[in-house]
């Protein structure tokens, strides 16, 4: 049977070494390897399976590393570094993932939610056929209600896998939440019979299961965390003196940076883009972060806090000793003791330690270098809904079940976020109905006024004048003068959003990435592009490059390749004059792209600089700027879902569309939630533009670089 199987991966090489007559390139690849030559297809059979089945041949390197992360020296757990492109997601976990279910483990491949869906098809097409291999899925979540026989059923179930020789494809976040349930339940529900079976079934995982954990340095981040919160809802310390003195800190930040010098703008970065609105800040680095704070303590103690008087009523070296405690970290001593005798009870004590931990501790500065819809935005699908913003786990991919846990970063985010997004048709509508049901509504509605913009109808200056049940007038007359007015943003967050959802608990669960690498019965082993992140690994798994030490070697002359090229697009201030090298939206940087020579075929953007498009719009825009003789489709990310869209509109997905096997008739669109672990196999003379933003660690870069297959850097924009 085996000399059968190697005659068939005979037959498959001359197959294509015929095929590639004509392409020098894989004609040499394929000469290189004539497979077999340091394993024993008796010793692996499932091997040589895989090889049949997939159409290659397992070339030495990976035969190499496959083994040696099966049997790890020391019989510990380790994490192996290995060049992007070496197969090590469509080759080498399967080849692991095949041995190891020999019917003694339960064999788990971990992968992150944005690669699961391409893995299950990887691993399904690899094992599911001549292998006879099941992949399945166990996932779990807070909202799973366990059963008195629900763990009887998984144990049951898990039992069948490890007979039958089948793998599990998880998820960090369903591994971490089933290692909180049991915990959480007890402390929920008070049920110890059930919380034991849990804790027992969580036991046998620990002593059965095999995991392979792909992109290492992603899925064992400390970054990486679920949080439980336990006990009642309560109310927020301070009340809505918590967000009113936001709002007030944030209404300074306006004022102050549209009067920030020209020699600080690459500190901060400011556009404003609506009138009476809140200008689009972030702060790009440290020094960014001590400029604002002590350009807001300076106003605050010359012209005080808006609905806060109590910084106007110190003097002299008081207020100096207000100055101090809000801004620095460690206070100068008898600076608290001054500022708690000048004040007049414990809640203004309390709002001047708020102010403290905004500017001291860095809240402020640290929500206002995040970016929209990248690291935070809101959500609007989500079971059960909340309106309060949530992580983002890349551009546009919102995390489903997080939220942001720490209240004043919660407020402030969300209080950017309404900012930026402006108020849709039904808030305002919401909002006006509010305001006209309240005794005060006129006078805050007019108190509005003094920021709206110049060229407002008069009659919409009056609430009473306002038409609600009119909705086309309102839509097209009113709504856009009051979309993103920072004070009626303001008064919807205050009334309706904060007022009712925001709560806090009293206790919290945890568990990290670093949880998945515990020294177990059976090992852990994980594959990672870069070793870049090799110091923050947990510490039950070790770096092992030792095999790979030109890994490094090879990514930095990839990086310097005299056929890649940088195109600094610097981001234009609103209003500034634009010069050849500068851009405003997204949609300039694929003009910029499109009119590339030569031409550019792959789109990564690692960077997440296409903010205002989705996936789907950037692709159809793309295209529509490619003649058709160039490209007749885009390849993109519907969701996790890899799909094509063609010049007709026409949507589907990617593996069923007739460009699985002409890709070189399509671009590629790849956004940052899959610029990681992504197969895609290209022509050899594609080129690709990277896009680099803020933040951006070298280890991320090349993972996105790397992703699609045979692609060359073009350019980094």
């Amino acid at each position: 049977m085996v000399e059968y199987a190697l005659s068939l991966t005979e037959v498959q090489r001359a197959d294509r070494l015929v095929r590639a007559a004509n392409n020098s390139r894989e004609l040499a690849k394929e000469l290189m390897h004539t497979g077999h030559t340091n394993w024993s297809p008796v010793e692996y059979p499932d091997w040589l399976l895989l090889e049949v089945e997939s159409g290659i041949l397992i070339r030495p390197a990976q035969a190499r590393v496959a083994s040696l992360m099966m049997n790890p020296p020391g019989d510990s757990n380790h994490v192996m570094q290995l060049d992007m492109g070496e197969g090590k997601s469509s080759v080498i976990v399967p080849m692991m993932a095949a041995h190891l279910a020999d019917g003694s483990r339960l064999v788990r491949v971990i992968v992150a939610k944005a690669q699961s869906r391409q893995m299950m098809h990887t691993l399904t097409c690899a094992l599911g056929g001549l292998l006879d291999r099941r992949v399945c899925r166990l996932p779990f979540s807070r909202e799973f209600r366990f059963a008195q026989h629900e763990t009887e059923r998984i144990k049951s179930f898990c039992e069948t896998c490890i007979a039958d020789g089948s793998v599990i494809l998880a998820q960090p976040e369903h591994i971490l939440a089933f290692k909180l349930l049991s915990l959480e339940i007890f402390l929920r529900s008070g049920e110890p019979a059930t919380a034991t079976r849990l804790l027992t079934a969580q036991s046998f995982f620990d002593a059965v299961s095999r995991d392979i954990v792909d992109e290492t340095d992603q899925n064992l981040s400390p970054k990486l965390e679920i949080t439980y919160p336990i006990g009642s809802q309560q109310n927020l310390e301070l009340g809505s003196s918590r967000w009113r003195l936001i709002h007030s800190v944030l209404g300074l930040v306006a004022e102050i940076t549209q009067n920030i010098d020209q020699e600080n703008l690459d500190k901060i970065a400011v556009a404003s883009l609506h009138d009476g609105g809140f200008p689009r800040i972030r702060i790009l680095d440290e020094s960014g972060a001590s400029l604002l704070s002590e350009m807001l303590v300076k106003q605050m103690l010359e012209t005080g806090l808006p609905g806060f008087p109590f910084l106007m009523r110190q003097e002299g070296q008081v207020r100096e000793a207000f100055g101090r405690f809000i801004l620095l970290p460690q206070p100068v001593a008898g600076d608290d003791d001054t500022v708690q005798g000048a004040l007049q009870d414990k809640y203004e004590y309390g709002l001047v330690l708020l102010l403290r931990g905004l500017l001291a501790h860095g809240i402020l500065s640290f929500s206002l270098q995040k970016r929209w819809k990248v690291e935070y935005g809101r959500i609007h699908n989500r079971r059960p809904p909340t309106r309060l913003v949530v992580p983002y786990r890349a551009k546009d991919s919102p995390t489903p079940r997080s939220d942001f846990s720490h209240p004043d970063v919660l407020i402030t985010l969300t209080c950017l976020a309404y900012y930026y997004d402006g108020l849709s048709n039904e808030e305002l509508f919401e909002m006006l109905e509010t305001l006209s049901r309240t005794t005060e509504g006129e006078d805050e509605y007019r108190s509005w006024m003094d920021s709206v913009p110049a060229n407002m109808p008069s009659f919409c200056h009056s609430l009473g004048a306002i038409d609600t049940k009119d909705r086309d007038h309102c839509v097209d007359n009113v709504f856009p003068n009051l979309r993103y007015l920072k004070r009626a943003i303001d008064y919807y967050l205050s009334e309706i959003v904060f007022a009712k959802e925001l709560r806090e608990f009293p206790q919290r669960l945890s568990e990290s990435g670093w949880s998945i690498a515990v020294t177990k019965s059976e090992l852990t082993t994980g594959f990672s592009g870069t070793n870049d992140t090799k110091y923050l690994l947990p510490l039950g798994i070790k770096s092992l490059d030792t095999e790979q030490r030109h890994t490094n070697a090879a990514v930095i002359c990839r990086l310097l390749g005299s056929d890649n090229e940088v195109r600094e697009f610097g981001w234009a201030p609103d209003g500034a004059p634009v010069e050849d090298s500068q851009v405003h939206t997204g949609l300039e940087l694929i003009d910029r792209i499109a009119q590339s020579t030569p031409p550019i075929r792959v789109i990564i953007d690692v960077g997440a600089q296409i903010l205002e498009l989705s996936s789907l719009e950037a692709a159809r825009y793309w295209l529509s700027l490619v003649r058709p003789a160039e490209a007749g489709a885009v390849i993109y990310f519907d969701g996790d879902e890899l799909s094509v869209v063609e010049r007709e509109g026409t949507t589907q997905p990617f593996l069923s569309s007739s460009y699985v096997t002409n890709t070189g008739a399509c671009l590629v669109f790849l956004d940052e939630a899959h610029t990681r672990s992504t197969d895609l196999r290209l022509p050899g003379d594609y080129r690709a533009a990277v896009t680099l933003g803020p933040g951006l660690t070298k280890d991320r870069l090349v993972q996105g670089m790397d992703s699609p297959r045979s692609s060359q850097v073009g350019c980094c924009g």
